[in-house]
């Protein structure tokens, strides 16, 4: 069977359904009870007996020649690892690959003995082994900011998948394996972004796996063999979710709520929160959410702020951690989501708060130290403000996520009607627009705005809370 391959009938082509072909073009399909069926390219720059073998569980090109009188058969690459098209890249196009091999096989070398004993050369691995390699380069990777977060993503995705898949050998994990887990996780369970998460770091060890496997390859002058990735067939497939519609679903889901979406709803939070400040046992707690909710931070960047005098262990210096410099009036955030540190000024309220925590601070490190006596506690500083949230949730009634404070931010500033400019520099969001490395507002310039936005959030508190905040200022 002869035709042109290209992405419409490769991905068109089944296992058990076998097309029918006249004149170049399928007409039908029919019953395929063989365990593999082979379609011959019929392209104009197809070597010589390629084509792609279609089985139960994966697409795979191959060659078939006839040499010294044999007929070979030859693995060029699975789909949609490789692919067919003007605009793929060499390294990954069937038919250039393809042609490299059809030349080795009429040079006289045995492509597939070349291959085994490559791969006895290589120990196998399997797929928990692919992300153990993943883990220690990523921690090892001197140009790369370790990420407790990322690394915790990890170990959920490896028990998501189980010991079952993680023993499998990587080459020996198939997208039906991995479809399977999907179909579960998301169907049955009902876990739909956990599942896809899983796949998306499925997808990133394999390829990390395989840019290893190449430069091992060229380091020994050998042809490198990587390694299939399963993953790859759910983006082809639209199996996951694309962004617009995470967003879609967020939003039918109510899961993102600016607190100021309504007005009462935000005063009675406030009010709670400004008179937890004075209960010694809720100070910390409600100190960290007005700080990420004045800056427009998010949790993490906050709860790891550290004092510019106490940065701390030797090795620490103030380029790799956050700090707040009071001498300057500025917080710094050097570790951040996206990598691009952020200095900010401290709007008034909130640098006669950040001078009271001093006090309170001792000679800790933290701005914000742990509150948890709990010799088991992992972290030195605050890690996490879920008992108090709760307590603010059931007594104002306002349901809400740390996150949600960001978010809020966010809210108040577009209502200001800020340029926009402004407000990415502010929330410390990547920009394409060149014009912003020109137009970043200086601290001082960025202090008057800081001060016109706290000053737009601590309106909504009511006047008997203001006045307990002015006095307090004035106690300082």
């Amino acid at each position: 069977m002869k035709i042109v391959l290209d992405k419409r009938v490769v991905s068109g082509l089944s296992h058990g359904q076998e097309p029918v072909i006249e004149g170049g073009d399928i007409v039908g399909y029919k019953p395929c009870n063989k365990s593999h069926y082979i379609i011959l390219d019929d392209h104009r720059d197809a070597p010589t007996g390629f084509g792609l073998r279609v089985s139960r569980t994966v697409k795979t090109y191959v060659i078939r020649r006839r040499v010294n009188g044999k007929v070979k058969t030859v693995v060029v690459g699975h789909h949609p690892d490789l692919l067919l098209g003007s605009k793929v890249p060499p390294e990954r196009n069937a038919r250039i690959v393809a042609a490299q091999l059809s030349l080795r096989l009429v040079g006289g070398e045995d492509v597939n003995a070349t291959k085994r004993a490559t791969r006895k050369r290589e120990p196998s691995r399997t797929l928990g082994d692919l992300f153990d390699r993943f883990v220690h380069d990523y921690t090892h990777d001197p140009k790369r900011r370790v990420r407790h977060n990322t690394l915790l993503a990890v170990d959920r995705a490896k028990g998501r998948l189980g010991e079952a898949l993680l023993s499998k050998f990587a080459d020996q994990v198939t997208w039906q394996d991995l479809n399977d887990f999907f179909g579960k996780k998301a169907g049955e369970l009902g876990h739909k972004t956990a599942a896809e998460q899983t796949i998306r770091w499925v997808s990133a060890v394999y390829n990390h796996a395989n840019k290893m496997i190449t430069l091992d390859a060229v380091q020994s002058g050998q042809e490198p063999v990587l390694l299939r990735n399963p993953a790859r067939i759910f983006a082809m497939t639209n199996k996951m979710r694309s962004r617009a519609e995470i967003e879609r679903d967020i939003a039918l889901k109510k899961r993102r709520n600016p607190i100021s979406q309504t007005a009462a709803g935000f005063r009675k939070w406030l009010d709670y929160v400004l008179d937890a400040r004075t209960r010694p046992a809720a100070r910390t707690g409600a100190d960290f959410l007005i700080t990420t909710l004045v800056l427009g931070a998010r949790k993490t960047e906050v709860a790891t702020l550290r004092w510019s005098d106490r940065i701390g262990e030797r090795s620490t210096t103030e380029d790799s951690v956050n700090y707040l410099d009071l001498r300057m009036r500025e917080v710094h955030f050097n570790v951040t989501k996206n990598g691009h540190p952020l200095v900010l000024p401290l709007p008034d309220f909130l640098n006669e708060l950040m001078l009271e925590r001093r006090k309170l601070c001792g000679e800790s490190h933290w701005v914000f130290p742990v509150v948890s006596k709990s010799k088991l506690s992992e972290t030195k500083h605050y890690s996490d403000a879920r008992s108090f949230i709760e307590i603010v949730r059931r007594e104002t009634g306002v349901r809400f996520t740390v996150h949600d404070l960001r978010r809020t931010f966010a809210n108040l500033v577009n209502d200001m009607a800020l340029p926009s400019l402004l407000v990415k520099q502010l929330l410390n969001h990547k920009s394409g627009d060149v014009t912003a490395l020109y137009t970043a507002l200086s601290s001082e310039q960025l202090l008057i705005h800081m001060n016109g936005i706290e000053k737009r959030i601590l309106s909504f508190a009511s006047k008997k809370e203001i006045m307990k905040m002015d006095q307090e200022v004035s106690n300082v």
